[in-house]
């Protein structure tokens, strides 16, 4: 009976303190508040706010102020904060020049033709996505998702080229850039076929 009422106690600590996490105002000073059962709450700052302009977005992991668009409490790299903006219903974002995946930028994406297939995938009129991966799809147009992915990998682009050699490609446009991708998706293009952001070869079940 013990052993139950501290479960519960234990539960309703982790939902209490959690209804106190995110971004919080303390002292005229935006913070970014933390809680895991190792090591309580913990209070960061958020490098370079402008805490006059500073305002926590309809996605409340999201921030932004005059200058920044933040994301947990980091900066998103290169966002726009005057024209950053949600893409409904995904974990997509776009602002004047780019779309993002949570934090992380989809280098070169045209954000008037960009356009959210099944995860992990998406393209714009010239480029095909898995996650932030950039692939290399000869027919846009033709693209076709066969099976979905429902979870998501972040990794170093590096560590993909090392397993992957046929990915050099990604080193002139990512450089050493933390990249999001999947495994388990399917997908296929004119004469090309995909397992997550390699082209096989088209397993005789499919063909």
């Amino acid at each position: 009976m013990k052993k139950i009422l501290l479960f519960f106690i234990g539960i309703f600590q982790f939902i209490l303190l959690g209804c106190n996490t995110g971004y919080q105002k303390e002292d005229g000073e935006w913070k970014y508040i933390t809680w895991n059962g190792g090591s309580g709450t913990q209070k960061r700052n958020i490098e370079g706010v402008d805490n006059k302009t500073f305002k926590v977005l309809k996605k409340t992991d999201y921030a932004k102020d005059k200058n920044q668009v933040y994301y947990h409490g980091f900066v998103i790299k290169d966002a726009d904060p005057k024209t950053f903006k949600f893409i409904s219903g995904t974990s997509y974002n776009k602002d004047k020049n780019q779309v993002f995946l949570d934090q992380y930028p989809l280098v070169g994406s045209d954000t008037k033709t960009f356009e959210v297939l099944e995860f992990p995938y998406s393209k714009d009129a010239n480029t095909v996505y898995c996650g932030t991966l950039p692939m290399q799809v000869e027919n846009v147009n033709s693209f076709r998702v066969i099976k979905k992915s429902l979870g998501r990998v972040t990794g170093g682009v590096g560590y993909l080229i090392q397993q992957h050699p046929e990915m050099e490609y990604l080193d002139s446009i990512l450089g050493d850039r933390q990249a999001v991708f999947s495994i388990g998706a399917l997908a296929e293009a004119e004469g090309q076929f995909f397992k997550d952001y390699l082209e096989v070869e088209r397993p005789d079940s499919l063909k």
